[in-house]
């Protein structure tokens, strides 16, 4: 949870001056003076924009910036194109303000990213935070400096004292390590003094004010200007600002107990944010008890060494800011413990990605702890220092798969090509080849698919690991089903299912239950699918992934579309699509299937406007389905807009088209069957859209909207957005002036 934010007001309103008139704005500066917090402040106070933070700073590899915002977005990748044109499309012309934090080892990368994105979507907006300027045109940058500081002349009075931002920061930390602290007369000259001789830098005044409690103010100003003094005989190459942050740093680290800076030292091996449980895995032992471990977190939260996230988060997340990090990695280093710290973190990734690479499907658990480890995974492959041959490909399987996980399969190809190239021999080699066969699948590469699950096949059945033949005979289905050999394809699933009922793996069976039912109806014999929704629902509604019952609520409801049973498959269609995002590969399965269900139920306008709302998404996405299921999709469209006629066609495909994001959710599980979609009875606007211009006009905010429509603030963000587009308007004002002239009007 972020502290109360204090001072920098200038800076505020200079920002939102900036991105007005330039759209990319940088805020640059040394570390430690608050350009992360300047920036989520910022965000925090955007209204109706929706924001989207990504943060950097243990990003090393430029490749991956753009598929770390499309991460962040939940954006897949379902084509060969660049992953910034996915962006482009994905983002469009919704208005979005994008916080890049951290840019500054990555500023080629970043800019390379967020040029394009600037030129393709003309409603976005970029913040980054870096200590250098992204260069690209119209760029606007902002120089952040230190906070103000006290005067002499300041010293005398608590009053003039607070109008200095430094003393204020120093203050208001300062209560909430010691809430008994009140600033008497005599303390005001060591405030001024402690905040001039950390040169007002947010980080070191922190730091600083964290120690009230443990050491007076004297004690403090004093361990200060000691620890500063050092520097007159040290390096006098690094920026002044850098060496005193770094000393400031340095102080607090000696301020710790022997178990507190242990467990400081160690945690720097863990990239980005990290639980009680990753941190236990590096940090027991050598005198820490694992028992110690979350009370030494609290402690170092507690100190401003980590920063921890909300509360009541279950379990609490921390992460260390990037120069605290690299500090403590510097005294891990020193220390001698740096090569057995990172084996402890190697053995936890290497026992997890062991289990990735044996199971077929992943409990939510494992699918949890692959996510969380995903940061780990990319810097453990990146560093070839560390580890067998062995553990490399096996890592490597699973971070691709963690890349899988969020659609950006390019980038675990690429790196399974590599691994696979560069290690020809390894236990591993088949887990490998079965997840380069997987994801050649994703991309339509028919011939390659098929030659790495053959050769998967292969190796695993000399292996004679069973779990892993599973897999490699589950992606050999899917190459056979490409090329259309049914036969062969529902052959392997069978083999498939067999290898795991023995092995007793529930979850796993299920899914490949899923699949063949899904081949079987690609292959036109829904007979042979007739009974295995009953088997593979039950368990995957209790087990699986919000992904994997998306995947079987699409086939179950397809399966009943095939038997003519629409209600059913609406039915299961709505099911699933509150499963995953409505603007995403299965949220877009999930539209064509209600627009078929729709069709079958006679409810013709509906059925044109889901599938035209479906084909939006495709193209958002920059892919597209199956072809045997768009096809159907189409067909169903087809029959339905003859029944229509060429004008109310048109006019149900163009309403589709313009669904988005909340009004696309709420028009697809709403069952309305006409065009209430655009509700042009008398009002271009919904019911609900109404509703929120009506409370816009009485002066409510969108989160008191959101409060008394039992919505989300973000829906009522989105509702606003079409508002908008709908009226041709641009502000709440004019919304409000609109909505107080209708009230007089019929029908509205």
């Amino acid at each position: 949870m972020l502290d109360s934010f204090v001072g920098r007001q200038q800076e505020l309103t200079r920002i939102g001056s900036l991105l007005r008139s330039e759209r990319l704005v940088t805020l640059v500066g040394p570390g430690g003076v608050g350009k992360s917090r300047l920036a989520l402040e910022f965000a925090g106070r955007a209204g109706d924009t929706t924001t989207l933070f990504v943060d950097l700073s243990s990003i090393t590899q430029g490749a991956l910036v753009g598929h770390i915002i499309a991460a962040a977005m939940g954006v897949g990748e379902r084509s060969r194109e660049p992953v910034v044109q996915t962006l482009a499309s994905a983002i469009g012309d919704q208005r979005l303000l994008l916080l890049l934090d951290t840019c500054e080892h990555l500023v080629g990368s970043a800019a390379d990213t967020v040029r394009p994105l600037l030129l393709s979507c003309p409603a976005l907006r970029v913040l980054a935070t870096s200590r250098q300027a992204l260069g690209v045109d119209r760029e606007g940058v902002l120089r952040i400096g230190e906070l103000s500081l006290p005067s002499s002349q300041d010293e005398h009075s608590r009053e003039r004292l607070l109008r200095s931002d430094a003393a204020r920061l120093f203050i208001e930390r300062a209560r909430a390590a010691h809430p008994e602290f009140r600033l008497a007369a005599a303390d005001i000259h060591l405030v001024a003094g402690i905040c001039r001789r950390l040169d007002g830098l947010p980080l070191s005044i922190e730091l600083a004010a964290r120690r009230m409690g443990t050491l007076p103010l004297p004690d403090i100003l004093a361990g200060i200007d000691g620890q500063l003094g050092l520097l007159s005989s040290g390096d006098r190459t690094a920026p002044q600002r850098h060496r005193e942050l770094r000393a400031t740093i340095g102080w607090s680290y000696r301020l710790l107990s022997p178990l507190e800076q242990a467990v400081f030292r160690r945690v720097s091996v863990l990239a980005g944010e990290f639980t009680q449980d990753q941190a236990d895995s590096v940090c027991s032992g050598g005198g820490v008890a694992a028992s110690a471990v979350p009370h030494l977190l609290s402690l170092l939260a507690a100190k401003s060494l980590l920063v921890r996230g909300p509360p009541g988060e279950h379990p609490p997340r921390y992460r260390q800011l990037h120069t605290v990090r690299a500090y403590a990695h510097a005294c891990l280093a020193e220390s001698g413990e740096l090569d057995g710290t990172r084996r402890l973190a190697l053995a936890r990734l290497v026992n997890l990605a062991e289990h990735v690479t044996s199971h077929l499907s992943l409990t939510r658990e494992s699918d949890g702890r692959l996510r969380a480890e995903g940061e780990n995974l990319i810097e453990a492959v990146r560093d070839t220092s560390t580890g067998t041959a062995d553990q490399r490909v096996l890592l490597a399987v699973a971070l691709a798969r963690y890349w899988t996980q969020y659609d950006q399969t390019s980038l675990g190809r690429n790196l399974l090509t590599e691994v696979l190239r560069e290690v020809p021999e390894s236990p591993y080699r088949g887990a490998a080849l079965s997840q380069a066969a997987l994801m050649a699948w994703v991309h339509n590469d028919q011939a390659e698919a098929m030659r790495l699950a053959e050769a998967a096949v292969k190796c695993e059945r000399a292996a004679g690991n069973p779990a892993r033949l599973a897999i490699a005979l589950e992606r050999a289905s899917r190459a056979l089903g490409m090329r259309q050999d049914w036969d062969a394809s529902l052959e392997a699933l069978r083999e498939c299912g067999e290898l795991l009922r023995r092995l007793g793996r529930t979850l796993e069976l299920a899914m490949c239950q899923q699949v063949q039912a899904w081949q079987a109806l690609s292959a036109g014999r829904p007979g042979e699918a007739a009974g295995l929704p009953d088997s593979f629902l039950p368990v995957v509604r209790a087990q699986g992934t919000p992904r994997q019952q998306n995947a079987a609520l699409h086939t179950a409801g397809t399966l009943c579309l095939a038997r003519g049973e629409a209600d059913a498959a609406r039915a299961l269609f709505t099911e699933g699509l509150a499963q995953v995002p409505v603007d995403s590969y299965g949220g877009g399965h999930m539209l064509g299937g209600l627009a078929m269900a729709a069709h079958q139920r006679g409810e013709h306008y509906r059925a044109v406007c889901l599938a035209a709302a479906a084909s939006a998404v495709w193209r958002r996405m920059d892919c597209r389905p199956e072809p045997g299921w768009q096809q159907w999709v189409e067909d169903a469209a087809g029959r339905a807009e003859s029944r229509l006629g060429p004008a109310r066609s048109a006019e149900a495909r163009a309403a589709g088209g313009r669904l988005r994001d909340e009004r696309l959710l709420a028009y697809a599980l709403s069952g309305l069957a006409e065009d209430t979609v655009d509700h042009d009875r008398g009002s271009p606007l919904t019911e609900r859209e109404q509703r929120i211009a009506a409370l816009v006009a009485e002066g409510l905010s969108n989160r008191d909207i959101a409060r008394q429509m039992s919505l989300s603030a973000r829906t009522v963000a989105a509702c606003l957005d079409g508002i908008r587009d709908k009226l041709d308007m641009r502000s709440r004002t004019e919304i409000a002036v609109w909505a107080a002239t209708q009230r007089g009007v019929p029908g509205t």
